[in-house]
Parts: structure tokens; C-alpha cells; sequence
């Protein structure tokens, strides 16, 4: 593994994206009622100086920067996020979640050059030792799962999915989620010691596409060992 995320982390990623954003923002288009309006405030503005008199009910305070103000609009919606519940942070590379209560959504940001439909099926090529195909291919042209048992009816289910139907959502402690890789592409995972399901998932890209391989009665080390034999299948 190589590293697990706090909410504190998880927050500090939130403002360290917003106000990298700062440094870059080109200034707002004023309209031209608006840059008349600022036109009649620094005509007064200016008689006032030279003459040296005060104007009841005009008072005239240096403008704050756009980018203070920007500055100022992201810790509020920070802060509003917070009071409700609900903070959006990258996470690691491509991905992102949405932390609401005792929820975690995480999405995978991939470019427009990844499939709108799934041409390519992958599956494990490589399966720990009792465990064998016992259910085909399922879903559409959206979504496709695998799922792979034991004698004992342990699961490992590959899930394999387009950018456009992904999300998933998990009841994780925050501080449960590691980064990690899955032959070299970046990779969240974690185990959810549920006492009636404990299990463990990991989740990354490859080819376009996102995958989701869960264990059941499988540590998180172990599930990404697993995740490293998804390779196409040719049929």
C-alpha cells in the first residue's frame, strides 16, 4: 500500500485544488451598465480628493482583489459543505469522492477518448487456488460482471464498467481508503469488515474502462494481488 487518507486529508486535497484554480483565473467580463456604474464611483471618487470634502452617504473603500474574493467564496462553500455533511475532494490521480455522512462515492475521471460502450471484456486469467468461473458474463453494453467462487461459496466479483455509468458508493470509515496500483495504473482500495459481510475492493482504470474486483473473506493486500491477473479475453 501506499498511504490511507483522513477526512482531514481529504479536505485539505478540496482547498489545495480550489485555490491552485485561483492562480489561473482570468478576470470576470464586467457588463457595460456595470463598468458605467464604476465610472460615476471613481469620477466622485476623484472630485473628492481634489477637493478635499467628504460626500454624506458616499464612502469609499479600497476594492478587494478578484482573487480574495474567489479565495473568500471557496471557504464558504468549504465550510457550508461541511456543516451539511458533505465534502468533494480528489482523492488520488483520476479519482474523486464525495464523503456524505457515513457514505463515500467515488468516481473515476477518465478523457473523452475512453469507449462509450464495453468492446473489450476482461476477467481474471489467474484465480486463487478453489475458486473457478461459476457464473458467465453478465450485464449490457454499459456494465459486465464476472463471478468467481470457492467450495466454501466465497465470491470474487469483477465488475467492468464505462466512464458514463460509474459511481460507487461504499459505508467506509474515510480513513479506510488506500491508494494503491494495479499494473501501474493508480488505485483505491479498502476492506469493509462488515459482521455479516466482510469483505475487501479495489478499483482502478485500464483501456478506458473501470474496474471493481470485490473479495469476500479476502484482506485488501490480498485483492490487489488478484486485481494485477484482469487481463481481455479473446473470444
Amino acid at each position: 500500500m501506499n498511504g490511507c487518507f483522513t477526512i482531514e486529508e481529504l479536505i485539505s486535497g478540496y482547498y489545495e485544488r480550489e485555490f491552485s484554480q485561483v492562480e489561473s483565473a482570468s478576470p470576470p467580463h464586467f457588463s457595460r451598465r456595470h463598468k458605467r456604474r464604476m465610472k460615476e464611483i471613481l469620477s466622485v471618487k476623484a472630485e473628492n480628493e481634489a477637493g478635499g470634502k467628504t460626500y454624506a452617504g458616499k464612502v469609499f473603500r479600497k476594492p478587494m482583489s478578484i482573487r480574495k474574493r474567489i479565495i473568500i467564496a471557496a471557504v464558504i462553500v468549504i465550510f457550508m459543505a461541511i456543516l451539511t455533511g458533505a465534502v468533494s475532494a480528489f482523492v488520488s490521480g483520476n479519482f474523486g469522492a464525495t464523503i456524505s455522512g457515513d457514505s463515500v462515492y467515488i468516481t473515476v475521471n477518465l478523457d473523452d477518448s475512453c469507449p462509450r460502450v464495453i468492446e473489450n471484456v476482461y476477467y481474471l486469467a489467474d484465480l486463487p487456488g478453489g475458486y473457478t468461473e461459476k457464473r458467465k458474463v453478465q450485464g449490457g453494453k454499459y456494465n459486465r460482471n464476472i463471478s468467481y467462487y470457492d467450495d466454501e461459496y466465497n465470491m470474487i466479483s469483477l465488475s467492468q464498467f464505462t466512464r458514463e455509468n460509474f459511481i460507487m458508493r461504499f459505508t467506509v470509515a474515510k480513513d479506510m481508503i488506500e491508494k494503491t496500483s494495479v499494473n501501474g495504473s493508480d488505485a483505491l482500495c479498502a476492506d469493509l469488515n462488515s459482521s455479516t459481510w466482510p469483505h475487501s475492493f479495489v478499483i482502478w482504470a485500464n483501456d478506458g474502462y473501470i474496474f471493481v474486483l470485490i473479495g469476500e473473506n479476502i484482506p485488501s493486500g490480498e485483492i490487489v494481488e488478484i486485481a494485477e491477473e484482469c487481463v481481455q479475453r479473446w473470444e
